[in-house]
């Protein structure tokens, strides 16, 4: 056997090692939990303005038939 076969990696040995490899997993921020809280309150956000839509839609359309 050779080098490379016997070789195991036993991972970072130190704590900056670590770190290293954390950034270096890190692809992108949409699961971080910033921005799962930012989405988080988008999503509230659009559902209030979905709801004030149906609400003022729906009071439009009772005047409409009255008339």
């Amino acid at each position: 056997m050779n080098f490379l076969q016997e070789y195991r990696g036993r991972g970072p040995r130190t704590v900056e090692g670590v770190e290293r490899i954390v950034r270096a997993n890190f692809k992108h921020g949409r699961r971080c939990a910033s921005a799962r809280r930012e989405q988080a309150a988008f999503t509230r956000f659009v559902r209030a303005c979905r709801a004030t839509i149906r609400k003022v839609h729906g009071t439009e359309k009772k005047q409409s038939q009255v008339s």
